[in-house]
């Protein structure tokens, strides 16, 4: 689950489903980070898998009309959700920052519906998974790059993403922060399904603001 705490109104947000349309259908034809993820899904989904086969949706969001379709969204705004039982992606348009933005709610919501397949075995332990898969989330999706997101961190990129990813586990634990604690280190260096030697370095870079 892909945050923005910013739900006044913002004028980097898409406030045109248009445009948002069109932003969606650029980054799946041509992002490599997004391409990658949902060829591995595909091909976890023909071992019997079920997850993203209803595709991806792109809509304005409404917090009064879509509480039935997005979980705990009274907590924060929703960018995106990975949708289990429906067995979609549902990103919210007005809720998500441009192209950039975009790209990045997109890859953070496919390692999401990676991991469910993947991670059979740690779904049982409920907490554990959640965690896990929510830094590998804000991790693999460059999110805590920019100076902007950094700023509250003093520059340390671990800790955004020990925060960010906290903040995403809360509504389905109790002892979050513990239990993303405990998998931080082995969560945040699995790379699955990128080749790490190519991706690691550029993980380990800051970037300007976008």
């Amino acid at each position: 689950m892909n945050y923005n705490t910013n739900e006044t109104i913002d004028p980097k947000v898409y406030h045109s489903i248009e445009k948002c349309l069109n932003d969606g259908k650029d980054v799946l034809y041509h992002s490599p980070l997004v391409n990658h993820l949902i060829h591995h899904i595909n091909e976890q989904n023909k071992k019997g898998c079920h997850v993203l086969t209803k595709g991806i949706q792109f809509k304005m969001c409404d917090l009064k009309t879509d509480q039935n379709e997005l979980n705990n969204f009274q907590r924060m705004s929703i960018g995106g959700e990975m949708n289990v039982p429906n067995e979609k992606i549902l990103i919210c348009c007005n809720r998500t920052h441009g192209r950039y933005g975009m790209e990045q709610v997109l890859i953070h919501e496919l390692v999401h519906a990676y991991d469910h397949c993947r991670f059979k075995y740690l779904r049982q332990f409920g907490c554990k998974f959640r965690a896990c898969t929510e830094i590998r989330s804000y991790n693999l999706s460059f999110q805590c790059f920019t100076n902007n997101e950094l700023e509250d961190f003093n520059g340390n990129r671990e800790e955004c993403i020990k925060h960010w990813a906290t903040m995403s586990t809360i509504p389905f634990c109790n002892n979050a922060q513990e239990k993303v604690e405990k998998m931080f280190e082995k969560c945040f260096h699995d790379y699955t399904p990128f080749p790490p030697s190519k991706l690691a370095p550029l993980l380990t870079k800051t970037y300007p603001n976008k």
